[in-house]
C-alpha cells in the first residue's frame, strides 16, 4: 500500500468554503474513483488554522495515478470548478507527500465517522543522521506494545517515498479526548521498561533531533480510521 498525506492551505476567509466543496461534492468523486479515504482533519493546535489535512490509501503508485486522471477529467468535478471561479480560488498551495507503511504499522480499514468526537495527533520524528533503522527498531520492539498497553489507538506509521525526506518517521496516534492523551502520555512517559528501551537505544548517542506534533480535530465528513 502507498497514502497520501495531503495538505490544503485555504485562502483567508475560505476554509467554510473550502470544507463544504469536500464534503458535498469531493468525498463523494473520490469514492467514485477508488480513492481510500481515511481522514480529513483540521488542526486544533500545532499548526494554523487555515490547513485542512487527509489521509488517502491506494494499492500502489499505478492506482493512484490512474484515479486522480480520473477524478480530474470527471464532468462533475470540471463543472464545480468552473462554476467556484466567479468566487475564486479556496486554496492558496497544496502539500502532497506519499508514504509507505512501516513493517509495524497497523492495518487499518476506514469507518464511518465516529458519533463521538475524536483527538488525533499527527507526530513527525526527525532520525538523527544514520539512525533511522535505530528509531524504527526501538518503535518495533518497544514504543508501540507500550503504547498498546496505555491506551494509545495507533492509526499508522510511515516514511517519507517522495514529497519530504528520508529522515523522518510519521505516525498517527487517536485518543477520545485531551484529558486521555494526557494521561496516556503521562503513563507512557513514567513506563519503566520505557526508560530502560531509550536508554539502551541511545547509548551511541541520541536517535532524534527533533519532534513535531500536531493535535487534529477531525471534520464533520471524515471517516474514522
Amino acid at each position: 500500500m502507498i497514502h497520501e498525506l495531503r495538505t490544503y492551505y485555504a485562502m483567508p476567509g475560505r476554509m467554510g468554503d473550502l470544507q463544504q466543496n469536500f464534503r458535498e461534492l469531493t468525498t463523494k468523486l473520490f469514492a467514485k474513483h477508488g480513492f481510500t479515504q481515511l481522514g480529513y482533519w483540521t488542526y486544533k493546535y500545532g499548526g494554523s488554522s487555515d490547513r485542512l489535512v487527509y489521509l488517502l490509501a491506494w494499492p500502489d503508485e499505478a492506482a493512484r495515478d490512474a484515479a486522480f486522471a480520473a477524478f480530474r477529467t470527471d464532468p462533475a468535478w470540471a463543472a464545480a470548478v468552473a462554476a467556484g471561479a466567479a468566487a475564486g480560488p479556496t486554496v492558496s498551495a497544496i502539500t502532497a507527500d506519499l508514504l509507505t507503511p512501516t513493517d509495524f504499522s497497523p492495518a487499518r480499514t476506514p469507518g464511518p465517522p465516529s458519533p463521538t468526537p475524536m483527538l488525533y495527533e499527527l507526530r513527525t520524528y526527525y532520525a538523527v543522521p544514520g539512525r533511522m533503522a535505530d528509531l524504527q527498531a526501538r518503535f518495533r520492539d518497544h514504543t508501540t506494545r507500550l503504547f498498546g498497553k496505555y491506551g494509545f489507538t495507533q492509526i499508522g506509521y510511515w516514511t517519507y517515498k517522495y514529497g519530504g525526506t528520508n529522515d523522518r518517521l510519521v505516525y498517527m496516534l487517536a485518543w477520545p479526548d485531551e484529558a486521555a492523551r494526557d494521561a496516556a502520555f503521562r503513563a507512557f512517559g513514567a513506563d519503566p521498561e520505557w526508560h530502560a528501551a531509550r536508554a539502551a537505544s541511545e547509548r551511541a548517542g541520541p536517535l532524534v533531533s527533533h519532534i513535531v506534533a500536531e493535535v487534529l480535530a477531525p471534520t464533520d465528513f471524515s471517516p474514522a480510521p
